[in-house]
């Protein structure tokens, strides 16, 4: 088991990882920032180890590795991380098998779906998001149709059946139901058909804040793992980045079918969602890391994917100019990416 955990943080290495999801601060040889998982609002407690390839919050005591900070993050069990990292569902031949998670079964997809699509019915779009949206070149019309809705904590306006992600059970008899924290704009995820599979949420309290919402251990709650999102356009090449939101913006752009990964160091999961589009090109349009240490984990876990992809389709990589870090801030400011044939073997 001891080998497997070593060779599955080998592949997340904390800060890229952290840095994905948390904005950091250097602080000589360690980086500081706010914590996602307690509220963290004004103090960095948070602290980044470069040296040891650990973190820590000193105000809430959460702390480990990168598979550590992606398991809380994405509310997936530690088992079903590793087995993740390591491009696998259960233990390589050889080792050890992982243990058997435990967590709370989650509703079907059709139940999920019909649930998530009721709720944004019930909700809106505050002044706050559509600002934060239009500074990311996403107009209001879009995000409204995309399914963009403001979230708050509070009473569910309705029961709703057990296993969906972000609701939980008050009381006895399963009559009472709330939304779970946090506060923010709440982003569809889709599957290749159009099904909400969960939300993920840019919470309010704190910039670049993405979470997914998720109830796992809590009554009648279950985790919303960390799947990926399909953005529907175009049906002969599909792009692929990081989040619901880039992947809807390169959508709406460019005319093409996007995908957007929960994150680089999970990209083997995108594999079944491309087997079941069938495309005939994939491009890649990952982030821009200025950051020496981030770029090149992010190029090593591009490559990965190239080279899956490549025994099935054609790769190419998208190009955008220094200073965009997201393919979608160069196209929100009016910038078209190229795209070039990914070098080696391609069919």
């Amino acid at each position: 088991m001891a080998s497997v955990i070593v060779r599955a943080r080998a592949t997340v290495p904390v800060l890229p990882t952290i840095q994905s999801h948390v904005r950091l601060t250097r602080s000589g040889r360690v980086y500081t920032g706010l914590c996602p998982f307690h509220g963290d609002r004004h103090r960095p407690n948070l602290v980044v180890f470069p040296a040891t390839d650990t973190w820590k919050c000193f105000s809430c005591g959460a702390g480990g590795d990168g598979l550590d900070f992606l398991a809380r993050t994405t509310g997936q069990p530690l088992r079903q991380v590793i087995a993740s990292a390591l491009g696998s569902s259960p233990a390589p031949v050889g080792h050890p098998a992982l243990p058997a998670p435990s967590t709370d079964p989650v509703a079907p997809l059709a139940v999920r779906d019909r649930v998530y699509r009721r709720l944004l019915r019930h909700l809106s779009l505050s002044a706050r998001h559509r600002t934060l949206l239009g500074g990311r070149g996403v107009p209001a019309a879009v995000a409204w149709r995309r399914g963009y809705r403001s979230l708050t904590p509070g009473d569910a306006p309705w029961p709703v059946p057990e296993g969906v992600p972000g609701f939980f059970a008050v009381g006895s008899g399963g009559q009472r139901w709330r939304l779970a924290g946090p506060a923010g704009l709440a982003l569809p995820v889709r599957d290749a058909s159009g099904a909400i599979q969960a939300l993920h949420l840019r919470a309010d309290h704190g910039p670049g804040k993405y979470v997914w919402w998720s109830t796992p251990g809590r009554p009648g709650g279950a985790s919303s793992g960390a799947p990926v999102h399909v953005a529907r356009r175009g049906t002969t090449g599909v792009w692929i980045t990081e989040g619901p939101l880039k992947a809807d913006s390169v959508a709406e752009h460019l005319g093409v079918t996007a995908v957007g990964v929960p994150g680089v160091s999970l990209w083997r999961a995108v594999l079944p969602v491309l087997h079941a589009l069938n495309p005939t090109m994939v491009v890649l349009a990952l982030d821009q890391d200025a950051a020496p240490g981030t770029a090149a984990a992010v190029a090593a876990h591009q490559a990965g994917l190239a080279a899956a992809c490549q025994d099935h389709w054609a790769v190419a990589l998208a190009h955008w100019p220094a200073g965009f870090k997201g393919v979608d801030d160069a196209l929100a400011a009016g910038l078209a990416p190229t795209v070039r044939a990914w070098p080696g073997p391609s069919h």
